[in-house]
């Protein structure tokens, strides 16, 4: 079954000056300034856009909430690798129960970043390198998994180096 991709327009009021557009393509993180907008064509797929920096806008967050994904995902943490800040974000088709934890190589929980009820819609979490106690992990491969409800777990991997 082949799926074309969505492709969604995002208006942003005449007020905004610029925005900083930040995309993720095979773990490299690709950033543009985009001077003056008015409309932002995107093409959802695999690779998610984080619009942030948004300068002198009225309520653009408003506009990009009522997009709501088909599926749950669980989406690569970027920058990978890490030291030690990482941004790990997932997609929601509904409110639901949500956990998301880091695990080192061993198994063992090193950071709970989200155990709460989420509502549907895209979400990104900051990791910073730092276990439940507060203290920065050492260097290393870490999982991070995201948990909805009973019926769906995914994990993938991530690399800490300092």
């Amino acid at each position: 079954m082949i799926v074309s991709p969505q492709t969604i327009n995002i208006s942003f009021p005449s007020s905004v000056d610029s925005i900083k557009i930040t995309t993720v393509i095979n773990n490299m993180v690709q950033t543009q300034i985009l001077e003056n907008p008015l409309n932002l064509q995107y093409t959802l797929g695999r690779y998610p856009i984080f619009i942030e920096d948004i300068i002198n806008a009225t309520s653009v967050e408003e506009e990009t909430n009522d997009i709501i994904p088909e599926n749950i995902h669980l989406f690569q943490n970027y920058p990978n690798p890490c030291n030690p800040t990482t941004t790990i974000s997932y997609q929601l088709p509904v409110n639901a129960n949500v956990t998301l934890k880091i695990y080192n190589i061993l198994g063992q929980e090193v950071r709970m970043l989200v155990n709460e009820n989420i509502p549907a819609g895209y979400h990104s979490v900051i990791w910073s390198g730092k276990d439940n106690s507060g203290q920065l992990v050492t260097s290393s491969i870490y999982f991070y998994q995201l948990e909805v409800g009973n019926n769906f777990s995914e994990t993938k991997r991530m690399l800490l180096l300092k």
